[in-house]
């Protein structure tokens, strides 16, 4: 009876195991789907990663070329911001010689003006002398 029972333990400890070695099957082959996806989104991930990063160095660029565009443009801006500020002081010193010309100018112009009443006066008292000689004649 012993022997009965150590093969009906025997065959039942097999199946047991057979059960367990056809649940690890099951188990490895979940296993390595799931390692299969993981593998997959970790390359999907990676191709993300390398696209992103390029884009990064892309965006990175574009803001390098910008902020040295600004800086050629301040730069050009100081440059015509100089220039119109000498344009200005030329401009500023003109404006006051011609002021001074025109002063000078103004000035002679009462002269004359002065010397021609002057003239014009000493002409009437000349021209009433000579009518008053020739009329005492």
């Amino acid at each position: 009876q012993e022997t009965l029972a150590d093969q009906q333990l025997s065959t039942k400890e097999v199946i047991d195991l057979r059960k367990r070695v056809v649940d690890l099957e099951l188990e490895l082959e979940r296993s390595r789907a799931e390692e299969e996806q993981l593998g997959q989104a970790a390359e999907a991930a990676s191709a993300a990663s390398t696209k992103e990063i390029a884009f990064l160095k892309d965006l990175l660029n574009q803001e390098t070329q910008a902020r040295e565009l600004a800086e050629e443009t301040a730069n050009e801006r100081k440059i015509v911001e100089r220039g119109l500020q000498a344009q200005v002081v030329t401009l500023q010193r003109t404006a006051l010689e011609r002021e001074a010309d025109m002063r000078d100018q103004s000035t002679t112009i009462v002269a004359l003006q002065r010397d021609l009443d002057a003239a014009r006066a000493l002409n009437k008292d000349l021209q009433s002398r000579d009518v008053y000689e020739l009329s005492t004649q």
